[in-house]
C-alpha cells in the first residue's frame, strides 16, 4: 500500500460518503505522521541565527508558519507563532508561548 501524504483540498463538497470518509481518515493519519514526525512534507525550513535562532520559518508555496524567539541564559523564553498565507506579506499571529525555567529546567509553558 503507497503511503498516502496530506492533501489539503480534499475532501470536496462534490464527493460521495464514501470517499469523503477515506479522504478523512488518510488527511488525518497524515496530519498525526507529521505531529510525530515534527515535520509536515512538503514544509521547508529556515533559520534565522545560529544555535538560538531569532526566527524559524515553515514555508510552501504563499503560505509561511514563523515562529519568532526569544532566548534567555540558552532557553527559549517567549515564542511568537504567527501565520501568512501571502508569501509573508502580513502576517496574523496565532498565539504566543512564554515558557518559565527553574534551575534550568523547564516548569511553565503558558499561552497568550
Amino acid at each position: 500500500m503507497a503511503y498516502v501524504p496530506f492533501v489539503e483540498d480534499t475532501p470536496v463538497i462534490a464527493d460521495d460518503g464514501d470517499v469523503v470518509i477515506d479522504n478523512t481518515r488518510e488527511n488525518l493519519m497524515a496530519l498525526r505522521d507529521a505531529v510525530v514526525a515534527g515535520a509536515l512534507v512538503g514544509w521547508d525550513m529556515s533559520k534565522t541565527g545560529g544555535a538560538e535562532p531569532s526566527e524559524i520559518l515553515y514555508s510552501k508555496g504563499d503560505e509561511r508558519l514563523r515562529l519568532a524567539i526569544t532566548w534567555a541564559s540558552g532557553n527559549p523564553t517567549v515564542i511568537v507563532y504567527s501565520y501568512d498565507g501571502d508569501a509573508g506579506a502580513s502576517y496574523d499571529t496565532i498565539g504566543t508561548l512564554t515558557l518559565a525555567y527553574s534551575s534550568g529546567e523547564l516548569i511553565t509553558e503558558t499561552w497568550s
